[in-house]
């Protein structure tokens, strides 16, 4: 599934995307969803909210305030190659912050007291209780 958030009459929805555009799921937040235990793999498999066009909607970050957000950087050997860093024995772990956060098709700013933007391929993990 590839939930989305977006603006819609000026409230926070979910919506769920399709082949034939955005599903509306409707108002609860995926926060709510995760602590409720909903199985999110087929949640909004079959929706039948409204249905809005692809690019119509003024998206939002798809969680409004996601607990721990743990990093891993320099995981990747050809990435890390492009850095000016060497390779590490084991990965390096830091925090992302609620606050840089931003949703799809919204302006990255960048400080003024960078001179540089890096970019890189994002995978996120949803953890609905424990982990080893």
């Amino acid at each position: 599934m590839r939930y989305v958030r977006f603006s819609q009459q000026g409230r926070p929805v979910l919506g769920v995307r399709t082949a034939e555009g955005v599903r509306v799921l409707g108002e609860e937040s995926l926060e709510s969803l995760l602590a409720r235990g909903v199985d999110l793999t087929t949640y909004g498999a079959d929706a039948q909210g409204e249905l809005v066009e692809i690019g119509e909607q003024d998206y939002l970050p798809l969680m409004s305030r996601p607990g721990k957000i743990i990093c891993v950087g320099l995981n990747y050997a050809d990435h890390t190659k492009e850095s000016p860093y060497a390779q590490p024995d084991y990965p390096t772990l830091f925090p992302r912050f609620n606050s840089s956060l931003i949703a799809h098709n919204k302006p990255l700013v960048r400080p003024r007291i960078s001179d540089t933007l890096d970019y890189e391929g994002e995978m996120a993990v949803v953890l609905k209780s424990g982990g080893r």
